[in-house]
């Protein structure tokens, strides 16, 4: 128990510091949409780490990967678009929009 007390206690901490430090490097508009695809992240990883069935249906499945999909167009468009492809945006964005995904990740 006290192994998965500090578990829980260090993905609790490296959610809260990911996040924190992505605030600092993206705008909080793009940071938001990045979290709004954790449903499809919780989703993914219980169906991966537990194996267990879920109730969710293919068109609920399509409706999460559409979503995701939207937020992937806003994180380029806010990046400086297609035509500047990622060169357009600072190294600093890019590892921003990295550390928002980890975050969610350790949500």
């Amino acid at each position: 128990r006290v192994s998965l007390v500090f578990a829980l206690s260090l993905c609790f901490s490296l959610n809260t510091g990911f996040n924190l430090l992505a605030m600092s490097l993206i705008p909080l508009s793009l940071l938001m949409i990045i979290r709004a695809c954790s449903p499809i992240t919780t989703s993914l990883i219980q169906s991966l780490l537990l194996r267990e069935k879920q109730g969710i249906s293919p068109p609920e499945w399509l409706c999460l990967s559409a979503g995701v999909v939207c937020a992937a167009v806003v994180t380029l468009c806010e990046s400086g678009g297609a035509g500047g492809g990622f060169a357009a945006a600072s190294s600093k964005f890019w590892l921003g929009v990295l550390f928002a995904i980890t975050s969610l990740l350790l949500a």
